[in-house]
């Protein structure tokens, strides 16, 4: 009996050896294609065990994968795709640091040295999940590329930080900069002042959405040189409602002095409109100052508020939505 179960585990030893000397000779491409078979997983506790998988790949196995994108209509790619994409985001979780770095690197390169654009706008979105500054650095040749300019500017203000507000800061220096608005959107979400003088620069070009831009980022940035420009538009267009939204952008304007102490200058920008704003096609403005002016002076402006209401056509002006918080 004793014999018996001796013969049994060696038996067992020998199998799980035969198994693992198996699973230890496929070949790095092998690993790869059985890999991708089995994708798109069916749970994410399984996914995310395929993802432990491909890390553990390496550098060789992980390039494997990333030379199997391809330009569009040039074969199937899908697989490799759903792979990147799905470790990407892996990687993007917390305490997957140590990996991110490496992976980081391989998508930089793939980025800058694949010649199609389609296949080097879809490496430039992975630094949307895992970029660094150092990913900004090597994307910032992008924002001036007319292909790649949307996907560049996302990356690098998703990684964000002052050196994505110093990338977009230079690069609005170009005068034929292809996504100047997609930028100046940028730093206005930043409400960044660094390049003040190219927001103003910008206001005087043709294209009404990079005007628009121009506006919304002089706004946002509460600089003092901005004041004038906006005043000088929004009076351009008569305070009405058009494609710039330069009256829009002044309000925004007297609102971020607000916030940044400026009251006096504040209040300054939103009596002179709601006294101007009196007709139909500028009675919105007239509640969009009001409601900034009301913001910061709540029950002390309820003066303001009766005057208001003396217009013909007060309900307007006094409809909820124009009273913070309503």
């Amino acid at each position: 009996m004793r014999i018996k179960r001796i013969f049994l585990a060696v038996l067992l030893l020998l199998m799980v050896s035969v198994i693992t000397f198996s699973q230890d000779k496929r070949t790095l491409e092998t690993k790869v294609a059985d890999l991708l078979a089995q994708l798109p997983a069916t749970s994410l506790a399984y996914t995310d065990k395929l993802m432990e998988d491909m890390a553990g790949l390496g550098e060789a196995g992980l390039r494997q994968i990333c030379d199997q994108i391809i330009p569009a209509g040039t074969g199937d790619d899908t697989k490799a795709r759903f792979a990147i994409d799905t470790f990407s985001r892996f990687l993007s979780g917390k305490g997957k640091e140590a990996g991110r770095t490496l992976w980081e690197g391989i998508c930089i390169s793939y980025a800058t040295k694949k010649n199609d654009p389609v296949v080097k706008d879809f490496f430039i979105k992975q630094m949307q999940l895992i970029g660094s500054e150092q990913a900004a650095v090597a994307l910032k040749i992008y924002v001036a590329d007319t292909d790649n300019c949307t996907s560049a500017i996302s990356a690098i203000t998703a990684i964000g930080g002052k050196i994505a507000e110093q990338i977009f800061s230079e690069s609005l220096i170009n005068k034929e900069l292809p996504c100047a608005a997609a930028v100046m959107n940028a730093l206005a979400s930043m409400r960044s002042k660094e390049a003040v003088n190219e927001f103003i620069y910008w206001t005087s070009v043709e294209n009404t959405n990079t005007k628009a831009s121009a506006y919304n980022a002089l706004a946002m940035s509460g600089a003092m040189e901005a004041y004038p420009v906006l005043l000088k538009a929004a009076k351009s267009y008569g305070y009405r409602w058009e494609r710039t939204g330069a009256t829009a952008a002044l309000i925004n304007y007297a609102n971020t002095l607000g916030l940044n102490g400026d009251i006096k200058t504040m209040d300054k920008i939103c009596k002179m409109l709601i006294k101007k704003c009196n007709d139909k096609l500028t009675f919105h403005n007239k509640a969009a100052a009001l409601k900034t002016y009301v913001s910061f002076h709540r029950i002390d402006a309820m003066p303001d508020i009766l005057k208001a209401s003396e217009h013909p056509m007060p309900d307007t002006v006094m409809r909820p939505s124009a009273l913070p918080g309503c």
